[in-house]
């Protein structure tokens, strides 16, 4: 696989992925964290979107799972809570 850090920086930066517990947000997940983002897992299966965080940590980055049901106002305002609590910013959504 190609290292996505010979293309793109992200280093310093934060990312949220929703939907990155299963499926192509997984893929999304780990292309930004290979470009050395932290990713921020946003899915509604808590067990699923852990899994990929660990994954993720074992690139080297900062990661955190939150169980996040998009169709709920108040579900993502504590998902943006959480995450300007826990990495102080967002830079990708």
């Amino acid at each position: 696989m190609t290292d996505e850090r010979n293309y793109i920086n992200l280093g310093g930066k934060v990312a949220v992925v929703t939907g990155a517990g299963t499926g192509i947000g997984v893929g999304i997940a780990e292309r930004l964290a290979r470009a050395g983002a932290d990713v921020v897992i946003a899915d509604i299966d808590q067990t699923a979107a852990s899994k990929t965080a660990e994954g993720i940590k074992a690139l080297g980055v900062r990661s955190e799972a939150l169980s996040v049901d998009v169709r709920d106002q108040s579900s993502t305002d504590a998902m943006i809570s959480s995450v300007i609590s826990n990495f102080g910013k967002v830079d990708i959504l």
